[in-house]
């Protein structure tokens, strides 16, 4: 991709910010109003689920034939619990990949 390109898409995304806050001080809700936000933008949100779960999620997308920007994800998930509880972490991961 060409800088004309990114530049483009870094103003397409500054507009659609700025008409995201506009939405919402006229009273539309977030929910409502993220609808014209582009679909490459980063966004947040909040999981919750058991060391289990998340280290299903994890070896199941950790996997070659998982789509590498669903790897990435998945690599940041395992980072981030690893860190949290490296004993259970390494001993789910294990005894799940064994399986």
């Amino acid at each position: 991709m060409d800088e004309k390109n990114v530049t483009d898409i870094e103003l397409l995304h500054a507009k659609s910010v700025e008409l995201y806050f506009k939405l919402i001080e006229q009273g539309v809700a977030p929910e409502q109003a993220r609808a014209i936000l582009p679909q490459d933008m980063i966004t947040e949100w909040y999981w919750t689920g058991s060391l289990a779960a998340f280290a299903r999620v994890c070896i199941l997308r950790l996997s070659e034939d998982s789509q590498d920007e669903t790897r990435q994800v998945a690599q940041k998930i395992s980072n981030f619990i690893l860190e949290l509880f490296p004993v259970s972490w390494k001993y789910l991961l294990e005894k799940r990949m064994l399986h």
